[in-house]
Parts: C-alpha cells; structure tokens; sequence
C-alpha cells in the first residue's frame, strides 16, 4: 500500500516542480523585459526606434539590439551601437543575468556608469567607446569574472586606472584612450599574461614606465600610450615581447636605448631619440 501510494505521488511532484521551473522561467524572463524597459524610459531615441519596437505585446527576445540565448529564452546580447542614443544607464541593467555581450557603441550616453554592472558576471564584451561618459571608471567591473573585452575609449572619464581592473584573469583588450586620467602606472596594471591590447593613448598619464611591465605579457600584440605625460626610459624589457605587431609611445617625454626582437611589428612609433642596438 505504501509503495502504491508513493508511486501515486510521483506525478503530481513531477508537475508542481515543472509549475515552480515554469513559473521561475517566466519571472526571469520578466526580469529582462523590466530591465530593458527601464533602459529605454532613460533614453531619447530621435529616430523613435525603440519606442516602435520594445513593446511589450512582442517577444523580447525579438526587440531589436537584443539577442537571446538558444538554451533559454534570456537575453545574452544587446547591441544598441550607431543609433544616435542619448540619456543614462540605470541601476536595472545589473539585471540582466544572463548577458554576455554588451554594446552602445558612438552614441551619447551620458553621466556616470552604474556599479550594478559588476552584477553581470556572464559579460564578456563591454563596449561603450564614443559616447560621453563622465567620472571615475568603476572600481567594480573589476569583478567581472569573464570579461574579455572592455572598450571605454573616446569618453571624459576622470580619475586614476582602477587597480581591480587588472583582477580579471580573461582579460584581452582593454581601450581606455581619448579620456581624461591621470595618475601613474602602477606595474600591477600589466600583470595578466592574457593581455592582447592595451591602449591609454591620449590621456594625463605621468610618470615612467614600470621597468618589468613586458616581463608578464606574453601574449602582447599592440600597446599604445601615446600622448600622456610619461617620462624616463623605455624599458628594455619591452623587447622580450616577441609577438608584438603595434607600438605607439609618441608624443611623451622618454628616452632609452632598446634591442628589438619583434618579427611581426607592422607599426612603430617611439621617439626621435630613441637608439636601437
């Protein structure tokens, strides 16, 4: 009796939890809508695609900048670059668990980027190069666990280089050029052998160059800081860099003398003094 009573059980457990996954799917889905519609109450599109488009009689996975994952109808990719965009990011974008891909690339987003970022822990692209943001880069993206790629360049972002930026282990490429920092370069900064590009260029960096910076980077195709306020030498180490395609140290005030092993460099450009032996 009792084994029939337990097998008698078994389905109606079986569909109360497919009731909970379906009720917990909506709800995550539902999430994702609530954060892209707070995005848009942010924003001022003047070609009125949004407003067209992001309604909630469709899908949102079928709204347009947005990309869904195929296991799951979660948004994984929003791509809202070239759109003539303005306004702010709010809080709510930290809620959207599932993205990966993140860009709003040559718009005019304005104002300060939220911490809620760092809730984003599947993100593996951020682009928001040329628009224009102001203040410090958060300290918090720092915890980004994925994060490959972090393009913030063309903004008026102030302040130092966040240290905890160079806490993510996957990261790549990271484009900070044409803002407004300051401060020197810590060799921390450089300490992650996954590192492809770094590019400073064109901002109020001052001070050398850390000596042992090329001793951790591999991996090292282009670096670019040009227009800053460096000074002293250019490391020597620089040359144990031997996949290195691109160097920009123009228009700062160092000096050195260097040997070069570099049989990939496509593009060179240090200073009128420099020495090669």
């Amino acid at each position: 009796m009792k084994g029939t009573c337990f097998l008698n059980f078994i389905p109606t457990f079986l569909f109360l939890v497919s009731m909970a996954y379906s009720a917990m799917e909506v709800t995550n889905v539902t999430a994702d809508q609530t954060a892209l519609l707070a995005l848009k109450a942010h924003l001022t599109d003047p070609h009125n695609i949004l407003p067209n488009n992001w309604s909630t009689t469709a899908s949102v996975c079928s709204w347009i900048g947005v990309t869904c994952g195929a296991q799951r109808d979660r948004v994984s990719g929003l791509n809202l670059s070239h759109m003539s965009l303005s306004g702010y990011i709010p809080s709510e974008i930290g809620n959207l668990s599932f993205l990966s891909f993140l860009s709003i690339r040559n718009n005019n987003f304005q104002g300060s980027l939220p911490n809620e970022l760092a809730r984003l822990l599947h993100l593996e692209y951020l682009d928001f190069g040329f628009n224009s943001f102001t203040g410090d880069i958060p300290p918090s993206l720092g915890s980004l666990p994925k994060l490959k790629s972090l393009l913030l360049e063309a903004n008026f972002f102030l302040g130092n280089l966040p240290l905890s930026l160079w806490n993510i282990s996957s990261l790549q490429t990271i484009n900070i050029s044409y803002n407004q920092l300051h401060g020197f370069m810590p060799s921390s900064i450089f300490s992650r052998s996954s590192l492809y590009t770094i590019d400073l260029s064109f901002n109020h960096l001052s001070g050398e160059i850390p000596a042992d910076i090329f001793n951790h980077l591999p991996e090292l195709r282009g670096i670019y800081f040009s227009r800053n306020r460096l000074s002293g030498s250019i490391p020597r180490t620089i040359g144990n860099c031997t996949l290195i395609e691109e160097i920009n140290f123009s228009e700062n005030n160092l000096t050195g003398e260097i040997k070069p092993n570099w049989p990939f460099l496509t593009y060179l450009v240090l200073i009128s003094s420099i020495e090669f032996q």
